[in-house]
């Protein structure tokens, strides 16, 4: 009866906890699956994965190295994996093992890795070939790294939000190799120098970008001014004055 009633309510579900499924039911349009499975067979368990968008490892306590493949392997229309919710023993080389079975579909991945280390980032970039979204927000990606997602020029969305070990230089050198971003979010790097906010200014197609939480002089900000297309900016934790309020007005 339970399940009856969460099919009327779910014929466009977009997320849906499959604890609740302990029948043969069917939801073709579901977008995002939260996986929490009790008492559903292995059969079942592919039929009701395969239409998934989005694989959300966020609370999967349950998942080690041993089964984490096999789970994916259920996964065949996905477009979108968070890998952030496993970071403590998952590595880039494990991801990008995986991503080469079910890579060619992925646009979007998040990660927040603790070990980034550049040779797994490489075979992940590679195994991923139509990637145009990366969130790496609070991981330990380093200018180094930085330098190989230089190399996904289809990038549109790139956030790397409180990443300690992220310099100016590296930054400057990434934003100048990613034409086609849309959205750049370098919360909490402390940033300061006017190269970034230059390289910032070169981007056409921009439309939300924060840089809240870094060290920029207020004066700097006027090279923003030429960003066309930009609909957000975020400033939270900077020191501005009235007069650099006048030339972020400007933007």
């Amino acid at each position: 009866k339970a399940t009856e009633t969460m099919a009327k309510k779910t014929e466009l579900a977009h997320i849906l906890p499959l604890k609740y499924f302990c029948t043969e039911t069917m939801f073709k349009n579901m977008h995002q699956i939260d996986y929490h499975l009790e008492n559903v067979s292995e059969e079942l368990k592919r039929e009701l994965l395969k239409d998934a968008m989005n694989i959300n490892l966020r609370e999967l306590g349950f998942l080690d190295e041993a089964n984490l493949l096999p789970f994916l392997h259920m996964f065949e229309q996905s477009k979108e994996i968070d890998f952030s919710g496993i970071s403590e023993w998952m590595t880039l080389s494990m991801c990008a093992n995986i991503c080469e079975t079910i890579g060619p579909s992925i646009y979007r991945l998040l990660s927040k890795m603790t070990n980034v280390d550049n040779t797994g980032l490489q075979l992940l970039v590679e195994n991923l070939p139509n990637l145009v979204e990366i969130d790496f927000s609070g991981s330990y990606i380093s200018d180094s790294g930085l330098s190989i997602i230089g190399d996904i020029d289809q990038l549109t969305t790139l956030k790397l939000a409180n990443c300690p070990l992220v310099t100016n230089e590296g930054v400057i050198g990434l934003i100048r190799n990613l034409p086609m971003l849309e959205v750049l979010d370098l919360y909490g790097l402390d940033l300061s120098s006017p190269e970034v906010l230059e390289s910032i200014a070169g981007l056409e197609h921009i439309t939300d970008l924060d840089l809240s939480w870094n060290c920029f002089e207020v004066d700097s900000f006027f090279q923003l001014s030429v960003l066309k297309t930009l609909e957000r900016l975020a400033l939270s934790g900077s020191i501005i004055d009235d007069q650099g309020l006048h030339l972020i007005l400007q933007v």
